[in-house]
């Protein structure tokens, strides 16, 4: 025929198959295509059409940043739409995620070719579920969009799926301690592994089977020879095996090994439903309950399961020729630790001390062969804490640490806090030489996408460390920040606990019912002021609350899961710390007739000046070691006993003065807050302008905080020259902690402070920085002028200097501040709340108010108490303003 072409011409044009061409004439994909007998024939001037099926990932197109946050939200939007659709059919839980799974399942698997309906029946018989309900045209389409816009996330998106769905039902028995590895840290991993070309590679908490994927692409390479691809993926499946305790989803990551292998045949030839079946990945999951699951030490007593076979062997059979395993263990503590579990890790893995990431490294350096590797995400917490310390020089002894990436919290997209400070760890089953260095890539305060750049670039300029003097360090930490110097004085130096005992405090087991704000409980006997802590103030502050303490703690002891702590060294306890130690070691004095609990444990002086105790517990030097000891999100008792520290500095006159300096200015300050308990009443000046008024609280508060700043300088400079500092010792604490500059050397260029509209949301209801940090590195901040100087990296002087000569932009936060302080003061609550207060009554009570501004006051309070008192009030307000009656009305509860 004229004008026509056989499909062999046109698969030699187009450079595809023959079989190829044929499919895409049977699906209507070339238009004017004629079937003549078993031929096709096709105009001769057709178009390549553009191929709709999906490709595999290569293994260097790993997404990032943008791509990948923007493929997460888009899963959640999908799954949050989708389980309220199928719950709003009638599903269960339980049943909303099986059909969210098929269904998704089925729209990936037709992307790469296949029938609709001959993928749901595959998935259903892969997933061995039948749905009853599907998704409406809509939810498919959802569904169907998001393959199209995002093919570099594909491979894992699946699993993210049933990560975010699962999180969202109580009947998932693991989700607590489920969390998909990012795509960078897998390739870290796998990358840092010679596999040689017999290594069979592991994963014994295999989750959606990511790590599995990437290491299928390694061993398939780049190439996919078209005559022989199912040897190639047979070949390469045999050589990946995965573990997965959660059953459902371990046929997640079997499936996603199925649509991989998937992708690699399409790009040869049309995929077939015999293609699909035939596709045998080998990942398994316990036959019956267990427990301990890959932990379990009688392999040959647990039958596990092959997913797609449903073949029972047991689990010895199932690792026999590992010798290269990577994995994301679960993390998961004592604390909610179910019992079994906690008991069997007592009895089998004593030095993990039940943490469960700590009992999967001992399991997997155990199973190794020698020689084997492992890369391991892992909690940084094994690296430093004292509990581990077993534990860590085990490893440092017995075996070869190659690589550490310390990524810190903000390694996760969708994780953060103490469970997602994270070491990517790479190991060698052999016992390392003596000369061996590990190379340490640190970026524990860097964000996530500056630690992905750092990575595939390899971390440029990582840092050498012998294993052996890291086992050699005080407890055999990871200190590889330390000078020599500031490891003598950790070795040498008497420790803080000679000299005081730090103690944990009371927990309460019902803190929501059993903690208040003091204001709601005025001249209530059985409710006492507490220190809560939970947030970051030196020398004084966070003083806002009270306990339901009763007849010698009668209300806690009644109720579950509370626990009375040194309660009979309450009057024999001088200071206070904040257990979250995000933002550093802060230590504050106990007040008369305060008690202490869990968040705000107490520090009992026994030799030494208490003041001089305040002054060095709240040292740049003291919060350098406790985090170095303890990197996590609290900060224990113990370890403030470890400080190194002298006699003579606790029992120093001037750090004892400049403490109580500090502790004068820092009360001036928090006594024009009425949300806190030093709060004293105020009246107005005569004949002084309100806004006057206000300006002149706020210029005091500068120079408190200035002075306090000063008096802190002198109480570093001491300790400093105690402990013989030079140079090189402060640009490691420094490194570490952040650096501050009390004084300018005059080098550094004036601050330009902002305009209003910039820093507008800088300051809180109290008139305080609504953060106390400015990076992740730095401790935190105790004022407005030590924030600046920090978010704008000049000394505290230059901060304070701009801030006195330019600070218009907080006159409107210190009007409300002072105009919010004087009508609390005239209500007087401290010495009991009324009901009802008339507007002219308050007025009267505010002082000598000048008759022009009587007006104002009365809009301030008809358009501004309620939002002002409100917030200042942590949401919990003494009273209401009601315009219609011109009355603060008390609220009750």
């Amino acid at each position: 025929m004229d004008g026509y072409a056989s499909a062999q011409d046109i698969s030699e044009s187009w450079g595809v198959t023959k079989r190829r061409v044929q499919y895409l004439c049977e699906h209507n994909r070339i238009p004017g295509a004629v079937r003549i007998g078993n031929m096709w024939v096709i105009p001769s001037n057709a178009v390549k059409p553009k191929d709709a099926r999906l490709r595999c990932s290569s293994t260097k197109a790993i997404p990032i940043g943008s791509a990948i946050r923007k493929a997460r939200k888009a899963l959640k939007s999908i799954v949050d739409k989708s389980l309220n659709e199928l719950n709003s059919q009638g599903l269960s839980a339980a049943d909303a995620i099986h059909t969210l799974i098929i269904v998704f399942s089925s729209e990936l698997l037709s992307a790469y070719g296949l029938g609709i309906n001959s993928s749901v029946q595959i998935c259903e018989d892969f997933f061995g579920y039948s749905i009853t309900d599907s998704l409406s045209d809509e939810g498919t389409e959802r569904i169907r969009r998001f393959i199209s816009e995002n093919e570099q996330c594909l491979d894992d998106s699946l699993s993210w799926v049933y990560q975010f769905a699962t999180k969202k039902s109580e009947s998932f028995p693991y989700k607590d301690t489920q969390f998909f590895t990012e795509k960078y840290m897998i390739k870290a991993l796998v990358d840092a592994i010679p596999l040689r070309e017999e290594s069979v590679i592991a994963d014994p908490a295999c989750g959606g089977g990511n790590f599995l994927l990437y290491a299928f692409d390694k061993l398939i390479g780049e190439r996919i020879p078209d005559d022989n691809i199912d040897t190639v993926i047979d070949d390469a499946l045999c050589r990946l095996l995965g573990y997965e305790i959660d059953r459902s989803l371990a046929y997640v990551a079997a499936f996603n090994l199925v649509l991989k292998s998937v992708s690699l045949i399409s790009a040869v030839r049309p995929i077939t439903v015999t293609d699909v079946i035939a596709i045998r990945p080998r990942i398994y999951h316990p036959l019956c309950e267990s427990i301990p699951g890959f932990l379990d030490v009688n392999w040959e007593q647990q039958l596990v399961t092959q997913c797609v076979t449903n073949e029972p062997v047991p689990f010895s059979a199932v690792f026999e020729n590992v010798d290269v395993i990577v994995t994301n263990p679960p993390f998961q503590t004592i604390k909610g630790m179910p019992s079994r579990l906690k008991d069997y890790l007592q009895r089998y893995y004593p030095d993990s001390k039940c943490d469960l990431c700590n009992a999967f490294i001992e399991r997997i350096l155990d199973i190794l062969p020698v020689c084997g590797s492992a890369g391991l995400v892992t909690q940084n917490s094994w690296m430093y804490l004292d509990s581990f310390t077993g534990f860590r020089r085990k490893i440092l002894k017995e075996y070869t640490i190659s690589r550490i990436w310390e990524l810190g919290a903000n390694a996760f997209y969708d994780l953060s806090g103490e469970k997602a400070n994270v070491a990517l760890v790479s190991f060698l089953k052999k016992g390392p030489d003596n000369n061996h260095e590990i190379v340490l890539c640190q970026l524990r305060y860097a964000n996530i996408e500056s630690i992905e750049n750092a990575i595939d670039n390899e971390c440029p300029d990582p840092m050498l460390v012998k294993q052996c003097d890291v086992c050699n360090n005080m407890a055999s930490r990871f200190d590889m920040i330390s000078t020599d110097h500031l490891k003598t004085i950790q070795a040498r130096c008497d420790q803080y606990k000679e000299y005081a005992v730090p103690m944990q405090g009371t927990s309460t087991g019902d803190a929501k019912n059993l903690i208040d704000y003091y204001w709601r409980h005025v001249n209530e006997k059985e409710w006492v002021l507490v220190s809560k802590g939970g947030g970051y103030s030196r020398f004084q502050g966070l003083n806002s609350y009270c306990v339901r303490w009763g007849d010698d703690g009668e209300y806690i002891k009644r109720t579950k899961g509370s626990a009375i702590r040194n309660a009979n060294y309450f009057d024999q306890t001088q200071l206070v710390f904040s257990d979250t130690g995000t933002a550093g070691l802060n230590v504050r004095v106990l007040l008369p007739s305060q008690i202490f609990v869990a968040s705000g444990p107490g520090i009992r002086v026994l030799k030494g000046k208490p003041y001089a105790h305040l002054a060095f517990l709240n040292s740049r030097f003291a919060a350098f070691f406790v985090r170095l000891m303890s990197p996590k999100l609290t900060i224990a008792a113990g370890y403030i006993g470890q400080i190194p520290v002298t006699e003579r500095l606790l029992d120093s006159v001037t750090l004892e003065e400049n403490a109580r300096q500090c502790l004068r200015f820092k009360e001036h300050r928090l006594s024009k807050r009425p949300s806190n308990i030093e709060f004293m009443y105020v009246q107005h000046p005569e004949q002084v302008r309100i806004i006057d008024a206000a300006e002149a609280w706020f210029v005091e508060d500068l120079e408190d905080e200035w002075q306090q700043l000063v008096c802190e300088q002198a109480i570093e400079s001491e300790i400093y020259q105690e402990m013989m500092l030079d140079d090189a010792d402060m640009r490691a604490i420094e490194d570490y902690i952040g650096k501050r500059v009390i004084f300018d050397d005059h080098s550094s260029d004036a601050l330009n402070i902002g305009s209003e509209s910039d820093l507008s949301g800088v300051l809180g209801p109290d008139c305080l920085p609504r953060r106390t940090k400015a990076s992740k590195k730095a401790l935190g901040t105790d004022g407005l002028i030590e924030y600046f100087a920090q978010i704008k990296g000049v000394p505290c002087e230059c901060a304070y200097y701009a801030l006195r000569q330019n600070y218009q932009w907080v006159t409107n936060s210190y009007l409300d501040l002072y105009m919010h302080a004087l009508i609390v003061s005239a209500t007087e609550y401290r010495e009991g709340i009324a009901d009802a207060i008339d507007m002219d009554t308050i007025i009267s009570k505010m002082g000598k108010i000048r008759a022009d501004e009587i007006t104002f006051v009365r809009n301030w309070i008809t358009e501004k108490f309620n939002r002002v008192h409100y917030l200042a009030f942590d949401g919990k307000p003494l009273f209401e303003y009601h315009p219609e009656e011109k009355s603060f009305i008390r609220v009750k509860e």
